[in-house]
Order: structure tokens, then C-alpha cells, then sequence
């Protein structure tokens, strides 16, 4: 049964290492899923005289990719049994897709990069909330102060990273580019995450058992 939590025991939880390593793997994918949603429209219109309801149709394809991705992630995540490959493969996509869709002008390459940053985006959203239910040491009743953790920094960046774009773009003489790729970078993050965070899931538990 939970028991009650006083504040220095919330705080614990929240500051605990593996807590604080996995908001870090939050940051990136929630900054560039956010400013990229933002502003590609807008520089696809100025840039490319893409107009403007193409534009939102095709970076539209982020959202919807989730439809088909989260399904085969689970999958994925049952099969493999465990989580930190899927926060690996997901810190190299995010910036290659994100670099694609703005670095060239080809619309094929653009809509590739577009859908490969959906995939890495949707691949990573089921690792993080499942990896709190599996780290070691954290309790049943601890496991949503510790997702809570991890949304808190993603959540965060989503409020920064476009202001973070906007404010380059004009900084720099309306050129989106820096911003951009800045805000495309920020995933690999993700890597540091994965290589700092323990292995969990069943395959990893049972390895612990032995």
C-alpha cells in the first residue's frame, strides 16, 4: 500500500539520478517536435514559396505518424525487452530527419525528413513512460512523480524552443537556418541518456535475477 510522502521525500524522487538522466532524454524530441510544428510552415512559405496550407499539410505528417508508429513501437519494446536501444536509435534519427526537413529545398527529401522525425519522436514517447515503471530502486507509488519528472523538462522545452527559433530568426536577419539547427541538435541528448540510464525492461530484469 502507498504510503504518505513528506516533501523531502517527494524532492528526493524527483532529484534522483536516473529521474534527473531521464528528463535530460526528454528535452530534445519535445523541443524539436514543438518548434518544428511552429515554424516549418512559416519557412517553407518564406523560403520556398511553398504556400502556406501545403506547408501545415505536410508537416501534419509529425502527428499523424504516430498512428502507425506508437502500435509498432509496443511491439518493438515487447520484443526486444528492453528500452535503452529505442532511445539510442531515437537520438540519431531526431537530428537526421530534423536536419532533412529544412536543409535542402528537394520535397522528397524535406517530406522524408519530416516523416523520419515523426518515427524517432513516436519510437521514443512509449520508452519514456515505460522506463519509469522499470528503473531500479523506485517504488510503485514513486513511478509517476518520476514520469512527472521527465514531462516537467520535455514540457519546459516545448515553451522555450520556438521562442528560441523566433528569437534567432531575428537576431540573425531573418534567416531560420541557425535556429533550426540548433533545435535539431538538441535530441542527441538523448544519447547521453541512454548510455547513463540502467537497462530495463524483462529481459534486463531477469538478467539482474540471475
Amino acid at each position: 500500500e502507498p504510503d504518505s510522502m513528506s516533501a523531502k521525500e517527494i524532492l528526493k524522487t524527483l532529484t534522483d539520478r536516473n529521474a534527473l538522466i531521464l528528463s535530460i532524454a526528454a528535452i530534445g524530441p519535445f523541443s524539436v517536435f514543438t518548434a518544428f510544428a511552429t515554424w516549418l510552415p512559416t519557412y517553407y512559405n518564406e523560403s520556398f514559396d511553398m504556400p502556406l496550407e501545403q506547408a501545415s499539410a505536410q508537416v501534419a505528417i509529425l502527428p499523424l505518424i504516430g498512428v502507425i508508429v506508437n502500435p509498432i513501437s509496443g511491439v518493438l519494446m515487447a520484443r526486444l525487452g528492453r528500452r535503452r536501444p529505442l532511445l539510442f536509435v531515437s537520438g540519431v534519427l531526431c537530428p537526421i530527419g530534423a536536419l532533412a526537413s529544412f536543409l535542402t529545398s528537394n520535397p522528397l527529401i524535406m517530406v522524408g525528413g519530416i516523416a523520419l522525425l515523426g518515427i524517432s519522436f513516436w519510437l521514443f514517447v512509449p520508452a519514456l513512460f515505460t522506463i519509469p515503471a522499470e528503473l531500479p530502486g523506485v517504488a510503485l507509488d514513486r513511478v509517476a512523480m518520476v514520469t512527472s519528472a521527465a514531462l516537467l523538462s520535455g514540457n519546459l522545452a516545448t515553451v522555450f524552443s520556438p521562442w528560441l527559433v523566433g528569437a534567432m530568426t531575428d537576431a540573425l536577419g531573418g534567416s531560420y537556418v541557425p535556429g533550426l539547427t540548433v533545435v535539431a541538435l538538441t535530441p542527441l541528448l538523448i544519447l547521453v541518456s541512454a548510455a547513463l540510464l540502467p537497462e530495463t525492461g524483462p529481459k534486463a530484469a531477469s538478467r539482474r535475477d540471475v
